[in-house]
């Protein structure tokens, strides 16, 4: 996602979702991890590419660039 507010533009990597739109948003959809875990390990180790758009929903990390079956 790009900011352009103020004329600065930004790379955000983190976006937030209220825990009582998980629903809506359909989050059970996406693969993730505990806060506990390691966004930055997941990347490493190859199992979230490095590009992918992570949204944290209480205490769930969830890459929705991929959709599970």
């Amino acid at each position: 996602m790009i900011l352009e507010n103020y004329g600065i533009l930004e790379q955000v990597d983190m976006r937030y979702i209220k825990v009582k739109d998980y629903d809506r948003c359909q989050l059970h959809r996406h693969p993730s991890i505990h806060v506990s875990g390691s966004i930055s390990g997941m990347k490493k180790l190859g199992y979230w590419k490095e590009d992918a758009i992570i949204v944290r929903c209480g205490n769930y990390y969830y890459n929705t660039s991929v959709i599970v079956s």
